[in-house]
């Protein structure tokens, strides 16, 4: 027969084993949580970069769409600016066909008109 000694250091033995067990289950977890971990905050710390480079394109577009419209109303006022020397032209058409003022000099210069 088994003492009751004998018992308690087998049931001693099977629960240090069963402890070192699960010791190294939970320090491969723990090794594997840590691993995990970093690559979260790698991911954290690539997201904070890509939301930095994001801001910095938005102003980059908002001050394209400026400059786009500064563009577009300088373009306005030029056209505006064609559209009236165009208009001032057709105006003044006559001066350009009645070259009578302009023979006296021509005719300085050896032109007939």
């Amino acid at each position: 027969m088994t003492s009751p000694s004998h018992i308690a250091e087998k049931r001693l033995a099977l629960l240090a084993r069963r402890i070192a067990e699960y010791e190294a289950k939970l320090e491969f977890l723990d090794n594997k949580l840590n691993k995990k971990t970093k690559e979260l905050s790698n991911i954290v710390v690539e997201l904070q970069n890509k939301s930095k480079e994001l801001k910095q394109k938005e102003k980059q577009l908002a001050q394209l769409d400026k400059d786009i419209q500064h563009l577009s109303e300088i373009n306005a006022i030029q056209q505006n600016q064609k559209d009236e020397y165009a208009e001032e032209d057709m105006s003044d058409d006559s001066s350009l066909t009645d070259l009578t003022e302009w023979e006296p000099m021509f005719e300085a210069m050896g032109w007939k008109a």
